[in-house]
């Protein structure tokens, strides 16, 4: 009998579908160390899922604001997983 795979859960659960064919299941932020600091390092972690094969590639931008209307203080943006794939 096979068995089922132990997935991580992100801390903020969200489960957003994107055109049907990719799922934002959640995404975990968490400091390196014990805070964040001024001008340090914010680790985020996303949480993906295909439901069904995507018929295009997809990007991914994160982006830090202070204010919803300001520009972002940091971002990055890119292919999920970086481009790699499993």
């Amino acid at each position: 009998m096979r068995q089922p795979q132990c997935r991580q859960q992100p801390t903020k659960v969200l489960n957003a579908v994107f055109g049907e064919q990719v799922k934002l299941r959640g995404v975990t932020i968490r400091p390196l160390g014990s805070a964040f600091v001024p001008g340090g390092v914010v680790p985020v972690q996303l949480y993906w899922e295909a439901v069904a094969q995507p018929k295009q590639d997809y990007r991914v931008f994160v982006h830090l604001c202070q204010r919803c209307n300001d520009p972002p203080v940091a971002q990055q943006d890119g292919a999920p997983l970086d481009g790699y794939g499993e």
